[in-house]
């Protein structure tokens, strides 16, 4: 994760330079060929995109903050709220098995600050893409499974 702050300050500093996101993660993976990866990750956290990445590393902390297991807090939908503060104070209905991937449409379902239900969307989608089509029982409990672990759901909610 050491390795990713450090090419995150790079690619933020590229970006800065007027150097788009694609063409400063490509740049890096010339000098250090971990460009691409730290792309992937920055993207299945959901903190890039059209946007530039100055909130990176509010997302990125928050998210590894001191544990291998991350639970969920208030440091993380505030850092959300960071990277995407049109949706702050905003509050959407996040279906805990999407229904896209096969969940039902009355399954259950959970508030969520709306920054935050964002960020956990973009990583279902970065797993499975959206259009794909559902998937099976057991696959589903697996992309959940990565996307739980995480960018976990409020506590009380299984």
């Amino acid at each position: 994760i050491d390795e990713f702050y450090d090419i995150v300050d790079n690619a933020k500093t590229l970006i800065d330079g007027d150097l788009n996101a694609d063409d400063a993660f490509a740049a890096i993976d010339l000098v250090t060929g971990f460009g691409g990866e730290a792309k992937k990750l920055s993207k299945s956290l959901g903190i890039i995109g059209d946007k530039a990445l100055s909130n990176v590393d509010d997302v990125a902390d928050a998210a590894t903050a001191g544990t291998t297991a991350v639970k969920y807090s208030d440091d993380l939908a505030k850092a959300a709220e960071n990277a995407y503060p049109k949706l702050a104070g905003k509050v959407e209905t996040h279906h805990i098995a999407p229904k896209y991937l096969g969940g039902t449409k009355n399954g259950p379902t959970v508030k969520l600050n709306a920054a935050y239900h964002q960020l956990i969307t973009n990583k279902f989608r970065s797993i499975h893409g959206y259009g794909k089509g559902p998937v099976n029982s057991a696959e589903r409990q697996e992309i959940m499974g990565q996307v739980y672990r995480e960018l976990p759901l409020p506590p009380g909610i299984e």
